[in-house]
């Protein structure tokens, strides 16, 4: 898809739900577009209604959704492009920086 089609939230619902069975994929550019676009807050309702993540709660859609955004490419905290090591919880930005992951600022900012 392409950021024209994602204008419409139906168009994302679509995206996650093709994500959930392994048939779609959302790249770090991708995910730029849906942060700036939708926001984290109303992304937790398009999945909602897509069922991609499943979670029981908003503390675990937040680290799961931000996990792929990271292994992806894409830094939502701090809107950087890069390279997320799981195992050491950082982020290497296309520059060469090196940023701490803060799942906890996402839970405190989160307004749902």
């Amino acid at each position: 898809m392409y950021p024209e089609n994602l204008n419409r939230e139906e168009a994302v619902v679509q995206l996650f739900a093709a994500c959930r069975s392994l048939q779609g994929v959302i790249y770090a550019k991708g995910w730029e577009f849906l942060g700036q676009r939708y926001g984290l807050e109303k992304l937790y309702e398009i999945d909602r209604k897509s069922g991609w993540f499943g979670s029981k709660n908003e503390k675990e859609w937040l680290e799961a959704i931000l996990d792929w955004a990271l292994i992806s490419g894409f830094n939502f905290q701090t809107r950087h492009f890069g390279v997320y090591d799981k195992s050491k919880n950082l982020f290497r930005t296309d520059d060469g920086r090196l940023e701490v992951i803060d799942f906890d600022y996402f839970t405190r900012s989160f307004k749902k």
